[in-house]
């Protein structure tokens, strides 16, 4: 699942909580947006929709890709397909490039 939360009163920030199921393992994932608490539940959003979506990614044509061109290459892919709008695509690329 994905679960948006808010820091501690006076740490400010956002956060977004991931339970990860692969396989037999389940493991927990934590991002935190305290830099851009307002792509937060944008984010969260996005991630729960692809979640849900059954979406089957052909494979990455550049398998030891860093973390931030993989997610570049699957928004593309998403954008490609037309499981994602023009707007935001843009968007999430602008939080992807503002995070590297």
């Amino acid at each position: 699942g994905v679960e948006e939360r808010s820091r501690w009163l006076g740490l400010g920030g956002k956060g977004v909580d991931l339970t990860v199921n692969r396989g037999r393992a389940t493991f927990e994932l934590t991002m935190d947006f305290s830099g851009a608490t307002d792509a937060a539940s944008y984010v969260a959003d996005f991630l729960d929709a692809a979640m849900v979506e059954d979406i089957d990614f052909a494979p990455s044509s550049e398998p030891d890709a860093t973390d931030v061109a993989a997610v570049r290459d699957a928004l593309q892919r998403l954008r490609a397909e037309q499981k994602l709008t023009e707007d935001d695509y843009q968007r999430l690329l602008d939080v992807l490039e503002g995070l590297s």
